[in-house]
């Protein structure tokens, strides 16, 4: 039998084990350690870049990739953080525990100050100035609950306007808080940067668990960094990969409070460039720990454990993961969860990854009939070596689905939605977007489409010209990746991910379609009005884990359905189409406009390794570029 919501699972006894780590070795992009010393001090501020600390970087006695970290500034934030959850008596000095309340996450939270249990919160508690009370918005189902199938993150530079609400969350407050244990997923990962963006994760009561797809040496600095920073008890560990030129590519937390569970899918780099000027995409869903009356498993919770277990940690960072994953309800996830697992998939597990686990769960839905052979969208910042073929067989898998053949309908089997009447529409940026964007040239770099693959004949129908317009992101470049199918302002499903268009990342079919072979790990979330509609009318829909904001009972009535709507800065407090009576409005703030603008004769495509002539906006040249690395996070 599950523990109960006040049984806490001690896991201080798990032994740690053998790491059993084996697969190809693969390199990352270049790090901070390919730098030259004189590059890695400079960044221009005057685009609202946060300044580079030059006593980050280490002398060259401490190897190529050694980092003395500026431990007093993320210190400092943490320690104001903790200090103000305390004056606002939102974190009591006092243990639950001893009140003779047990604690009810599965970490055993130990009885160090910074790892004071929480006070749950209700509706009619006041929040005070809780780093979170920016946060409340009309945007919202519920305190801490997005009306939203995603959110765009922040962006510096911009008009506030343009960050407000479900267009501009602020990853660091959702990764904050008294954390029992934390897991943070992703690419690239500048660790300096991240405590000084995200400084609660040094005060994590239990394990910090870094996974990353960089080098080794990588590893190391995070790993001394970590140390320099006193963070007790973490585990850092390097994807590896078993796949030729697959990486390890997703981008996810899970986190883990006294009282439930968040997860987190997103779109950037743990980097400073990603998180602060560049379009990106969130979504997030906070769980409560299991009651006895909760299913013991659901889709949701055997994906990601699946996931998770694929990415064969080591003992000490899967064992405590898995454990929380465990005990989480998972049942009322309002997205389902779109994995790519490297290797070859095939019988039962064929349609368990990548594109072809979109074209599963799409199949299962009925859509309204207008949504027959509706234009499809591909965006994304990055583009391997695609053939017309395979934009076929991805488009396939992305026009699964049933068309609601209305009440009362005798037609049995359920007609099919069918492929698009048109090409599939790429949004890709244009050589002049990235070059009068906040960063200018330097924002081409995290969108690397190299003119061998780009500059196909067979693409330049399909481009559309990314615009950002209707989410005041002009010149934010997208590093963003969405997926979606649309009719009018209308979505049938909407998906938010870390896949680029590539067969590496979403599987080639092999061996007349019964075989599936993807290169890197993907993770993303794919939203549709049938499970939206699910988690609205649950019980745990206004379910919050952060204690700093309330859970309490969704204000409307439960609805019969779900309209997922394209919305724009300007529409936003106000539905674009009235949508059927009975049905909740859900947002997509989609970066681009719908339908997309077709490239134009004198548009030139994105090309990283191409020739650009001309200065950007802030006066630069192609090439002369600042470090993605070394940099710390600047006072909102």
């Amino acid at each position: 039998m599950p523990p109960g919501r006040d049984d806490p699972i001690d896991l201080t006894g798990i032994d740690d084990g053998e790491d059993t780590d084996d697969g190809a070795h693969v390199d990352a992009q270049t790090p901070a350690a390919q730098t030259p010393a004189a590059e890695r001090t400079r960044c221009d501020t005057s685009k609202g870049s946060p300044p580079v600390a030059a006593e980050y970087w280490a002398s060259a006695d401490v190897g190529s990739v050694g980092v003395k970290h500026d431990l007093a500034s993320v210190r400092a934030a943490a320690r104001r953080r903790w200090e103000s959850q305390q004056e606002h008596q939102l974190l009591p000095h006092k243990q639950r525990g001893d009140t003779g309340t047990a604690a009810t996450s599965p970490v055993a939270v130990p009885t160090a100050p910074t790892a004071a249990a929480e006070k749950p919160m209700h509706a009619g508690d006041a929040v005070g100035k809780s780093p979170l009370a920016s946060a409340v918005n009309s945007f919202e189902l519920a305190p801490g609950v997005p009306a939203a199938a995603f959110q765009l993150q922040r962006v510096r530079g911009l008009q506030p306007e343009a960050n407000r609400g479900i267009f501009g969350v602020n990853v660091k407050e959702l990764v904050s808080g008294p954390m029992t244990f934390a897991f943070v997923s992703n690419f690239m990962v500048d660790i300096g940067w991240l405590l000084s963006a995200m400084p609660d994760l040094t005060t994590v009561a239990g394990r910090l668990v870094i996974a990353h797809g960089e080098g080794a040496e990588m590893g190391d600095k995070i790993k001394e960094v970590l140390q320099r920073m006193r963070v007790s008890d973490f585990e850092v560990a390097k994807v590896h990969i078993s796949e030729p030129y697959g990486t390890h590519h997703s981008k996810f937390f899970v986190l883990a409070y006294l009282h439930g569970l968040r997860v987190i899918v997103h779109t950037a780099n743990l980097i400073s460039c990603d998180c602060n000027q560049k379009s990106q995409g969130i979504w997030y869903q906070d769980f409560p720990w299991k009651s006895e009356a909760a299913p013991p498993m659901s889709a949701f919770q055997a994906d990601l454990e699946d996931y998770v277990r694929a990415l064969r940690l080591p003992h000490r960072g899967a064992a405590p993961l898995l454990e929380v994953l465990r005990h989480a309800d998972f049942c009322c996830a309002r997205a389902h969860l779109v994995p790519s697992k490297p290797g070859y998939h095939s019988g039962s597990a064929l349609d368990r990854y990548g594109h072809m686990a979109v074209r599963r769960l799409l199949s299962r839905e009925n859509f309204p009939a207008k949504f027959s052979k509706a234009p499809i969208i591909a965006q994304f910042s990055s583009m391997g070596s695609v053939t017309e073929a395979w934009m076929t067989e991805l488009t396939a898998s992305m026009a699964a689905g049933k068309r609601d053949a209305g009440p009362g309908s005798a037609v049995f089997p359920p007609p099919q939605l069918g492929p698009p009447s048109e090409r599939l529409q790429v949004v890709w940026p244009t050589e002049s977007e990235v070059q009068n964007s906040l960063e200018g040239w330097s924002a081409g770099r995290s969108i690397p489409g190299y003119a061998k693959n780009v500059s196909k004949p067979h693409l330049r129908p399909h481009f559309c010209r990314f615009g950002g317009a209707p989410a005041g992101r002009q010149r934010a470049m997208p590093h963003i990746k969405t997926y979606t199918r649309y009719s009018g302002q209308d979505l049938a499903w909407a998906i938010v991910t870390s896949h680029n268009l590539s067969g590496a990342a979403w599987g080639k079919l092999q061996k007349k379609g019964s075989q599936l072979h993807i290169r890197s790990f993907e993770l993303g979330v794919l939203a549709v009005p049938s499970l939206e509609a699910a988690f609205q009318n649950s019980p745990h829909a206004a379910f919050c884990a952060h204690p700093h904001r309330p859970s309490a009972p969704l204000p409307a009535p439960p609805r019969a359905g779900v309209v997922l709507q394209a919305c724009t800065l300007k529409e936003a407090s106000a539905a674009i189409s009235t949508p059927t009576e009975g049905c909740s409005l859900v947002r997509v703030p989609l970066p681009y406009q719908l339908p997309p603008r077709p490239y134009e004769k004198d548009d030139v495509p994105w090309m990283v390794d191409a020739i650009h002539v001309g200065v950007d906006i802030g006066g630069r040249h192609n090439g002369d570029w600042d470090s993605m690395y070394g940099h710390l996070e600047d006072d909102d």
